[in-house]
């Protein structure tokens, strides 16, 4: 019995410093996700002249997520850019991103559809700067830190074992 307990002790440890690792992984996801999710908007707002709320409700179809799904519903119902950015960031899904990130894409958001096409190019541009910028940082951030957090969570759980026994 008390080998199960040890057992499940180290391995709690184990899964804890792996799941900070994951957790690192899964940012580096939302950012690529992001970006890609912007890039379509760029396309369809400045290149096809779609209307906000309408190139929205196609990313919405697209690139499903809780997100999205509020931005879009914002913009449908007569909201800004802006209040449908703070309405979807209400989802928790960019929690996960910086505060600068989160920053410098509200202030692309309060730009979104109230600029002229070129001035929409270059908003579109910064913020893909900064999610580029973020990126880079946290894949520095997985580097450097990924395996140490693996390998903490397993060697706490060892170490709890052998203080155990």
């Amino acid at each position: 019995m008390r080998a199960i307990v040890l057992l499940l002790l180290g391995s709690c440890c184990a899964v804890l410093g792996f799941g900070k690792t994951e957790k690192i992984r899964y940012r580096c996801t939302l950012i690529e996700n992001l970006s890609h999710a912007l890039g379509l908007l760029r396309t369809a707002i400045c290149y096809r002249a779609d209307r906000l709320c309408d190139a929205a409700g196609q990313l919405e179809d697209c690139q499903p997520s809780a997100f999205w799904s509020a931005f879009a519903r914002t913009l449908s119902r007569g909201g800004s850019a802006g209040q449908a950015w703070e309405e979807a960031e209400r989802s928790g899904e960019l929690a996960l991103l910086s505060p600068e990130c989160r920053k410098g894409l509200r202030r692309f958001s309060q730009a979104l559809g109230k600029t002229s096409r070129p001035e929409q190019e270059r908003e579109f541009e910064l913020a893909a700067q900064t999610l580029s910028r973020e990126l880079e940082q946290t894949r520095r951030e997985l580097q450097s830190k990924g395996k140490l957090n693996s390998a903490l969570g397993v060697l706490g759980g060892v170490i709890l074992v052998i203080l155990f026994i």
